[in-house]
């Protein structure tokens, strides 16, 4: 038996923005995953997600934590298919825990986890192997020479979630953060994307280009939403670049998701080894159940033939308590 569950519905965190994008991941993984046999586990607070065939859901008492709760029941299942957010750690703990129990992940090992929870862990281990964003700890900014506006993000940030914009590196000396748990990254000034992808832990196979949507306002960056697939003239160089990115880090399985900005050239921004937003709309265009597809890549298994629908693309924006998808036929590209 499969056990399923998104960590902010799971949770029932009084968060928004965090609440929007779990709860319609985690109904588009549902759907995918329907006729086997699974749970999901859900927060009493939240309550049912719709009817399934064959997946029935689990409550999470108020105020009970879901690392108690795995802790008594997570030896009653066979695997576990999980998102949780970075921030916080909490996609490596969630994962590790669970490791740790001896039960099988739908998704990345720890290890893999960790690099890519930690962004400074992240630039480290992509350096010199892709183009990445320059960055640099806080904590040691005036050793360095820094020009030009930059990015102040946390280490282990999720959705845009606390980042800054900063026209100068003197700007810094006002902000009131931990020293331990930021980064410095030079702005790049482009188009952000992502590339969605499905790795067996060595070999990663890029599925589609996605737009981002991305508003920067008052030195505040939020993340809207975005358009599947985005049809852009160097598509095949940016999901190489992805491809590479994910190809450097060992043990990255199942769904990932990798943040770019092109400009020049192609920066990578960040890797997220998890279901990331564009995955509902992305079931809707390829030519395979892209669950299921998740679970055989996490076995080995790799798609040999990715086709995604030409015709039209999905854009998904945030609206209100939840994520709205409009089907379009143009204005897919550049």
């Amino acid at each position: 038996m499969i056990l399923v569950f998104e960590y902010a519905t799971a949770q029932g965190l009084n968060d928004p923005e965090l609440l929007i994008e779990g709860k319609a991941m985690l109904e588009a993984i549902l759907k995918d995953l329907d006729g086997l046999d699974a749970c999901y586990l859900i927060s009493e607070n939240i309550g049912e997600i719709r009817k399934f065939k064959t997946i029935r859901p689990l409550f999470l008492k108020k105020n009970e934590s879901i690392y108690d709760w795995l802790e008594k029941n997570i030896s009653n299942f066979n695997s576990c298919f999980f998102v949780a957010p970075e921030s916080d750690m909490e996609l490596y703990k969630l994962t590790k825990l669970i490791e740790d129990s001896g039960i099988k992940i739908i998704g990345s090992n720890s290890d893999a986890v960790l690099k890519c929870s930690d962004k400074w862990l992240t630039y480290k281990s992509l350096k010199n192997k892709v183009n990445v964003i320059e960055t640099y700890k806080v904590k040691n900014y005036k050793k360095e020479k820094i020009d030009g506006k930059l990015v102040l993000k946390p280490r282990d940030g999720v959705s845009c979630q606390n980042i800054k914009i900063l026209d100068s590196i003197e700007e810094l000396s006002l902000k009131k953060i931990d020293n331990e748990k930021y980064l410095l990254q030079k702005f790049i000034e482009g188009k952000h994307v992502s590339v969605s992808l499905l790795s067996n832990g060595k070999i990663a196979v890029p599925i589609s280009l996605n737009r981002q949507y991305i508003s920067i306002k008052n030195g505040k960056m939020r993340y809207l939403g975005g358009l599947v697939p985005y049809k852009h003239p160097n598509a095949k160089s940016i999901m190489k670049t992805a491809k590479n990115a994910v190809e450097s880090i060992d043990g990255i399985k199942g769904y990932v998701g990798v943040d770019l900005v092109v400009s020049d050239r192609v920066y990578v921004v960040e890797i997220n080894s998890r279901v990331t937003t564009p995955y509902i709309a992305l079931r809707e265009l390829v030519n395979f159940n892209l669950g299921e597809a998740i679970i055989n890549s996490v076995e080995g298994i790799l798609p040999s033939e990715v086709s995604i629908n030409a015709k039209s693309c999905i854009e998904f924006k945030k609206e209100d308590k939840d994520l709205k998808l409009v089907r379009i036929d143009e204005n897919c590209g550049i």
